[in-house]
Protein backbone atom coordinates (compact mmCIF):
# COMPACT_ATOMS: atom_id res chain seq x y z
CA UNK A 1 0.00 0.00 0.00
CA UNK A 2 1.38 3.43 -0.86
CA UNK A 3 1.57 6.34 1.53
CA UNK A 4 -0.54 9.54 0.96
CA UNK A 5 2.54 11.54 0.03
CA UNK A 6 3.30 9.12 -2.81
CA UNK A 7 -0.22 8.85 -4.24
CA UNK A 8 -1.07 11.43 -6.96
CA UNK A 9 -4.85 11.01 -6.56
CA UNK A 10 -5.08 12.11 -2.91
CA UNK A 11 -7.92 14.63 -2.33
CA UNK A 12 -6.10 16.60 0.35
CA UNK A 13 -2.70 18.14 0.87
CA UNK A 14 -0.08 15.67 1.84
CA UNK A 15 1.77 18.04 4.16
CA UNK A 16 0.84 20.91 6.45
CA UNK A 17 1.10 24.54 5.45
CA UNK A 18 4.29 26.31 6.36
CA UNK A 19 3.72 28.35 9.52
CA UNK A 20 6.77 30.43 8.72
CA UNK A 21 5.37 31.41 5.32
CA UNK A 22 2.00 32.35 6.84
CA UNK A 23 3.66 34.54 9.49
CA UNK A 24 5.91 36.27 6.95
CA UNK A 25 2.97 36.94 4.60
CA UNK A 26 0.77 38.29 7.41
CA UNK A 27 3.57 40.53 8.68
CA UNK A 28 4.20 41.83 5.15
CA UNK A 29 0.52 42.69 4.65
CA UNK A 30 0.35 44.40 8.05
CA UNK A 31 3.51 46.40 7.31
CA UNK A 32 2.10 47.43 3.93
CA UNK A 33 -1.13 48.68 5.49
CA UNK A 34 0.80 50.65 8.12
CA UNK A 35 3.06 52.15 5.47
CA UNK A 36 0.03 53.17 3.38
CA UNK A 37 -1.59 54.85 6.37
CA UNK A 38 1.63 56.68 7.20
CA UNK A 39 1.99 57.97 3.63
CA UNK A 40 -1.66 59.07 3.57
CA UNK A 41 -1.19 60.91 6.89
CA UNK A 42 1.89 62.70 5.57
CA UNK A 43 0.12 63.75 2.40
CA UNK A 44 -2.92 64.96 4.33
CA UNK A 45 -0.96 66.98 6.90
CA UNK A 46 1.33 68.40 4.23
CA UNK A 47 -1.56 69.55 2.10
CA UNK A 48 -3.91 70.93 4.73
CA UNK A 49 -1.55 72.07 7.51
CA UNK A 50 -1.20 75.66 6.24
CA UNK A 51 -4.86 76.32 5.56
CA UNK A 52 -6.68 78.65 7.95
CA UNK A 53 -9.49 77.16 9.96
CA UNK A 54 -12.97 78.23 8.99
CA UNK A 55 -14.39 78.28 12.52
CA UNK A 56 -17.61 76.94 11.12
CA UNK A 57 -20.66 77.40 13.26
CA UNK A 58 -24.06 75.84 13.02
CA UNK A 59 -26.44 77.97 11.00
CA UNK A 60 -29.10 75.45 10.05
CA UNK A 61 -32.14 75.04 12.28
CA UNK A 62 -31.14 78.09 14.34
CA UNK A 63 -34.66 79.46 14.09
CA UNK A 64 -36.32 76.07 14.43
CA UNK A 65 -37.88 73.81 11.85
CA UNK A 66 -40.18 76.54 10.52
CA UNK A 67 -37.30 78.67 9.21
CA UNK A 68 -37.21 78.63 5.41
CA UNK A 69 -33.92 78.53 3.59
CA UNK A 70 -33.20 80.55 0.51
CA UNK A 71 -33.36 77.33 -1.51
CA UNK A 72 -36.96 76.68 -0.48
CA UNK A 73 -37.85 80.29 -1.25
CA UNK A 74 -36.22 80.00 -4.68
CA UNK A 75 -38.02 76.73 -5.36
CA UNK A 76 -41.32 78.33 -4.35
CA UNK A 77 -40.74 81.26 -6.68
CA UNK A 78 -39.75 78.93 -9.51
CA UNK A 79 -42.83 76.76 -9.05
CA UNK A 80 -45.03 79.85 -9.05
CA UNK A 81 -43.41 81.10 -12.26
CA UNK A 82 -43.81 77.72 -13.96
CA UNK A 83 -47.46 77.46 -12.88
CA UNK A 84 -48.11 80.93 -14.27
CA UNK A 85 -46.42 80.00 -17.54
CA UNK A 86 -48.41 76.75 -17.86
CA UNK A 87 -51.80 78.18 -16.94
CA UNK A 88 -51.87 81.67 -18.52
CA UNK A 89 -51.64 83.30 -21.92
CA UNK A 90 -48.58 85.39 -22.68
CA UNK A 91 -45.81 86.32 -25.06
CA UNK A 92 -42.83 84.03 -25.46
CA UNK A 93 -41.23 86.17 -28.19
CA UNK A 94 -43.28 89.21 -29.10
CA UNK A 95 -41.06 90.23 -32.04
CA UNK A 96 -41.44 86.81 -33.65
CA UNK A 97 -45.13 86.62 -32.72
CA UNK A 98 -44.72 83.55 -30.54
CA UNK A 99 -47.18 83.18 -27.66
CA UNK A 100 -47.80 80.58 -25.01
CA UNK A 101 -51.23 79.32 -24.11
CA UNK A 102 -52.51 77.39 -21.09
CA UNK A 103 -51.56 73.73 -21.12
CA UNK A 104 -55.16 72.49 -20.98
CA UNK A 105 -56.08 74.61 -24.00
CA UNK A 106 -53.03 73.36 -25.91
CA UNK A 107 -53.99 69.74 -25.23
CA UNK A 108 -57.54 70.44 -26.44
CA UNK A 109 -56.23 71.97 -29.67
CA UNK A 110 -53.87 69.04 -30.32
CA UNK A 111 -56.70 66.60 -29.65
CA UNK A 112 -58.98 68.45 -32.06
CA UNK A 113 -56.28 68.46 -34.75
CA UNK A 114 -55.65 64.73 -34.27
CA UNK A 115 -59.38 63.99 -34.47
CA UNK A 116 -59.71 66.06 -37.64
CA UNK A 117 -56.71 64.27 -39.19
CA UNK A 118 -58.19 60.86 -38.34
CA UNK A 119 -61.53 61.84 -39.87
CA UNK A 120 -59.79 63.07 -43.01
CA UNK A 121 -57.92 59.77 -43.33
CA UNK A 122 -61.12 57.77 -42.79
CA UNK A 123 -62.93 59.48 -45.67
CA UNK A 124 -62.09 57.90 -49.04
Amino acid sequence: MSSPSESPSVGYEAKDASVRLIVITSASVFAGVLASLAVAALIYTGRYAGLPSTDARQTSFVNGPNARSSISKDVGALRSEVATHLNDYGWTDQRAGVVHIPLDRAMDLVSQEATAAQKAEAKP
